[in-house]
């Protein structure tokens, strides 16, 4: 009897650092899967502000053109 006892409790050990790890593994997804929504986020933001660069530049293409005439 003191045998299985010995398993029952070293298996129940195993079976908390599993379940430990799957949390770990849980959370470690949930921060990627934010991370990557902020990426995404940035990367709008940074085509938008490139966008309005591009007009910019443009316009000043174009001042430059009329003050050169």
């Amino acid at each position: 009897m003191n045998t299985l006892t010995v398993k029952c409790e070293c298996m129940d050990k195993k079976v908390s650092q599993i379940e430990i790890k799957i949390r770990e593994i849980e959370q470690s997804r949930e921060y990627d899967g934010t991370m990557l929504e902020n990426l995404n986020r940035k990367q709008k933001e940074i085509e938008f502000l490139t966008g309005r660069l591009k007009d910019h530049e443009r316009l000043m293409q174009h001042e430059v053109t009329d003050l050169n005439c």
